[in-house]
């Protein structure tokens, strides 16, 4: 019985577990209730969602916090990155400006070269092979490294370019040998002929190419070449004397005529013209020439071989002979 004076009849269950559920509410009639509250204008519409529906968008829900979440991360990222840098940039702007950095960076190579000094990797031999011309001092100085020096800074691409780029070195070859020696290997130039070209006397190599390192007074015993395409042509002509060496010995210059043939000065002041095409056969022809009782007795200046059935000699006039009327020379060709 309840304070009501009403009767109230337990319930049990087999398992004396007491179950309990929530009275339901009568809902009072319309007009009872009077009438509905009225929503302010303007105010927004709360719309109450069922918890099924809830339960139910849970999955959907958090793949949309991450997605956001990862959007939201990314541009943070992308915002921090862009911001850092640039106050990276205007710190070392004013690093740069107020000279701390190059100050940073001397301490850090010099700390880094105690290191290397610590580790036995400083130069402590720069071997030098051939080396015949050119000056030591020149070699040292294009090398640009000495004992005492870092091996790890030895670039031996770099000093390679170095030295070829020298007139006189034709190919240089450079290594490191660790953990202190360079070793570097010089294929010079080697002087080939003194071509003359608008009075201006330079000394070439086989290519003919100037080596400008050279003074050309101390290579007097090197053949003398004379005109346009003399030098690159120089080598094809000693090549022809070789195979004659009693007239190789006596030719002191040559002369390009017109770019297609020589003219051949020899010790006596003999003047050899030969002829544009069989030039050894005209070599040879000159080799057998009894030069004591033919050309010195009688006092030969010029000998012409650009013929091929015949050879024309010339003599200086005779004392005793009248005068006559000079001819007009025509042009070499």
């Amino acid at each position: 019985m309840d304070c009501g004076g009403r009767i109230v009849s337990a319930v049990e269950s087999a398992d004396d577990d007491v179950l309990e559920a929530p009275r339901p509410r009568r809902r009072r009639p319309a007009a009872a209730r009077g009438p509905a509250p009225q929503r302010r204008k303007g105010a927004p519409v709360r719309r109450r969602q069922k918890v099924d529906e809830i339960e139910e968008d849970v999955p959907n829900f958090f793949q949309r916090w991450k997605m956001a979440a990862r959007t939201s991360a990314s541009r943070s990222a992308r915002t921090f990155a862009l911001v850092a840098s640039f106050f990276a940039l205007v710190a070392a702007a004013g690093l740069i400006d107020g000279g701390y950095l190059p100050g940073a960076f001397g301490r850090m190579k010099a700390s880094v070269l105690a290191f290397i000094s610590d580790q036995g990797l400083r130069i402590d031999k720069v071997h030098v092979v051939g080396v015949v011309q050119a000056p030591r001092d020149l070699i040292d100085a294009t090398i640009g490294f000495k004992r005492g020096d870092s091996i790890l800074f030895a670039d031996p691409a770099e000093i390679r370019a170095k030295l070829e780029a020298l007139s006189w070195v034709a190919r240089a070859e450079v290594r490191r040998v660790w953990p202190n020696r360079i070793e570097v290997l010089i294929v010079e130039r080697r002087p080939h002929a003194l071509w003359q070209m608008d009075g201006v006397i330079k000394v070439v190599d086989r290519s003919g190419q100037p080596i400008a390192a050279h003074d050309p007074s101390r290579f007097r015993h090197l053949m003398l070449v004379v005109g346009k395409g003399a030098a690159e042509r120089a080598d094809g002509l000693f090549n022809l004397l070789a195979r004659e060496p009693s007239v190789k010995a006596r030719v002191k210059a040559a002369i390009l005529v017109a770019e297609r043939r020589w003219n051949l000065l020899l010790d006596n002041g003999v003047e050899v013209r030969l002829p544009e095409v069989n030039a050894e056969v005209a070599l040879h022809d000159l080799a057998d020439l009894d030069w004591k009782n033919n050309i010195e007795a009688h006092g030969i200046v010029a000998i012409d071989l650009r013929f091929p059935d015949r050879m024309i000699v010339k003599v200086p006039p005779q004392p005793d002979t009248a005068p006559q009327t000079p001819a007009v020379e025509g042009r070499d060709t």
